[in-house]
């Protein structure tokens, strides 16, 4: 995450802490004036811990909104992750599995409904978490008016709700203003950069299939070639339309095509065109770093690539098949360390049957044993 996205998070974080204690400063000046000071610690300590309940149940709230809107819209389900537990659709059987994604606390992914009229709904599935966020906020205002009305006030429940009051606004807002935040787009940005643009809400309806049919176990490289065209140039700007880019390139590396791939990718990475930042960009390195030590190995050109960011970004994703992939083709080729090698590659057998794109897996292998051959 880049520095405004940091700084972003932590901005929301501390005026969300904020409102929280301002909204139960009465229950706060309650407890200071009572004979017993623990009141006022036990308080703090009831908003602490409603904080940290409120910001899980948001997220689950949040990409439940997306699944129900998903169905409302014609969509089916595809997988659901929370945190970095996934729960996927294979074989008609709702799965487990784990898998983390950088800069994120959830999400909802669903297959599209097929094109009608030259369309696909992407409004209520875009805008469906934001929506339950409301709905929630509304819901705690009523439960507060009926425990008003009919039952005896309870300062420790009642904070708790202040708390999820306040914690589904900021969720709401946050989510709803557009905003790209470290290369991570929010939902009201991902419904407005699609907004009267067929070709983005094609590459968002591109994107949903490739992702569901990589968790049925499909590789890249054996997908219908029409859903890896390239962008145009003056396309590239649109986030959405860019991620194409990506998966083009992720489809190349499938196919072993490595030269075409590292041409295609310092595209990608160079060009100021290119609307690629966040996640996605250090993947993309990730993969440049690997072609680059089965190929030429120039120590120069590996360490320009391994930046602070870079780093940042990797260690949370330090479970990801194509992390482990590169970090044993660094131990082999870089550190001509065989034992480190092995180690990844215990890792990656260890990771292997909990993660969720099954197709990727297969095509991770693949890379590992080039790796190997190429030793």
């Amino acid at each position: 995450m880049k520095k405004e996205g940091r700084l972003f998070f932590y901005a929301v974080f501390g005026i969300t802490g904020f409102l929280c204690t301002l909204i139960n400063i009465r229950y706060l000046n309650a407890a200071l004036e009572s004979d017993n000071r623990f009141n006022y610690i036990f308080v703090l300590v009831d908003i602490v811990c409603s904080l940290v309940v409120a910001l899980y149940t948001q997220v689950i709230v949040h990409e439940t909104g997306h699944l129900v809107f998903g169905y409302i819209s014609g969509y089916g389900f595809s997988s659901f992750r929370i945190g970095s537990y996934v729960w996927i659709k294979k074989d008609g059987k709702i799965q487990l599995k784990r898998y983390r994604l950088s800069g994120t606390g959830g999400q909802c992914l669903m297959v599209p409904p097929k094109f009608k009229d030259d369309k696909v709904p992407f409004i209520r599935y875009n805008l469906g978490g934001i929506a339950f966020n409301v709905f929630f906020a509304v819901f705690v205002l009523f439960v507060k008016l009926i425990l008003a009305l009919f039952f005896k006030e309870s300062v420790h429940f009642t904070v708790f709700l202040n708390v999820q009051f306040i914690v589904a606004l900021s969720y709401a807002v946050t989510n709803g203003i557009p905003a790209s935040i470290g290369g991570i787009n929010n939902d009201g940005y991902n419904a407005l950069i699609m907004r009267n643009n067929p070709k983005a809400i094609n590459a968002f309806y591109t994107q949903l299939i490739i992702s569901s049919m990589s968790y049925h176990g499909v590789r890249l490289k054996d997908m219908p070639e029409e859903y890896f065209v390239k962008p145009d140039k003056k396309e590239m700007k649109n986030s959405m339309i860019a991620t194409l880019g990506v998966f083009y390139a992720g489809r190349l590396m499938d196919q072993h095509k490595i030269d075409e791939a590292v041409e295609y990718m310092e595209y990608l990475l160079n060009d100021d065109e290119v609307s690629i930042a966040g996640v996605n960009r250090e993947l993309l390195i990730n993969d440049m770093i690997y072609c680059e030590l089965i190929e030429d190995n120039r120590k120069h050109v590996i360490e320009s690539y391994m930046t602070k960011e870079h780093d940042k970004v990797i260690s949370t994703m330090k479970n990801d098949p194509a992390i482990i992939r590169t970090n044993y083709a660094y131990s082999l080729f870089y550190e001509r360390d065989e034992e480190k090698a092995q180690k990844y590659k215990i890792e990656f057998e260890n990771v292997k049957d909990k993660y969720p794109y099954v197709g990727e897996i297969e095509s991770q292998t693949e890379l590992m044993i080039l790796a190997k051959d190429l030793y």
